[in-house]
C-alpha cells in the first residue's frame, strides 16, 4: 500500500503544474487591466471602483495628494460625469516595466497612456504617467490595494510609454 501511495504522489507531482508568474499575470490582466480599460472606456465608476479593495490607498505623486477612499472615488465619478456631459470619450492603455506576483500578492510598475476624444472620435488630448500598484488576491479575484501614479515632473511621454512592454508580453517577466 505504501508503494502505491508513493507512486501516486510521484505521478501527481509530475502531472500537477504549479502556477507560474505568467499564470498570475494572465489572471491579473483578466481581473484588473482589461476591466480597468473597459471602465474608463464606458465611464463606469462602479466598475472601476470594483477593481479596488475596501481599504484601497491612492497616492497621486503629481499633485502630491493622498485622497481618502471616499474623496478619490467621488472625484473619479465627477470626472467621468463631466466627460459624459461634454459628450466625450476616454481611453486608457497600459505598458509595463516590472511585473511579479505569487498566489496572494502582486506588484506591477508601468506607464499608462490616457486619451480623450470628442463625439466624432477626434483626439482632443493625450497624457502619460508612471504607475505602481500593489494587488491582493481575495476570494480568487485580484484587487488593487495601493495605486500610485505620477508624470514624474512631466518626463513621462510617448517614448517612455513605447519603451515599456506590452500588456501581453509575459516573456519579459
Amino acid at each position: 500500500m505504501k508503494k502505491a501511495l508513493f507512486f501516486f504522489f510521484l505521478v501527481a507531482s509530475f502531472v500537477t503544474k504549479a502556477q507560474t508568474n505568467t499564470d498570475y499575470l494572465k489572471e491579473i490582466n483578466r481581473d484588473i487591466w482589461l476591466p480597468f480599460i473597459e471602465a474608463y472606456g464606458s465611464l463606469n465608476t462602479e466598475k472601476y471602483k470594483s477593481l479596488q479593495t475596501d481599504d484601497f490607498i491612492r497616492a497621486e505623486g503629481t499633485g502630491k495628494r493622498l485622497p481618502t477612499y471616499k474623496d478619490y472615488f467621488e472625484n473619479v465619478d465627477a470626472w467621468f460625469s463631466s466627460v459624459r456631459k461634454d459628450n466625450q470619450k476616454l481611453s486608457i492603455s497600459f505598458r509595463f516595466i516590472e511585473r511579479f506576483a505569487n498566489d496572494k500578492i502582486a506588484s506591477e510598475r508601468g506607464i499608462y497612456e490616457l486619451k480623450s476624444f470628442d463625439a466624432t472620435g477626434k483626439e482632443l488630448w493625450k497624457g502619460y504617467g508612471k504607475f505602481h500598484v500593489f494587488m491582493r488576491k481575495i476570494n480568487g479575484v485580484w484587487k488593487i490595494v495601493v495605486d500610485y501614479d505620477s508624470n514624474e515632473n512631466k518626463t513621462i511621454d510617448e517614448k517612455t510609454y513605447l519603451a515599456a512592454f506590452a500588456i501581453d508580453d509575459f516573456e519579459k517577466y
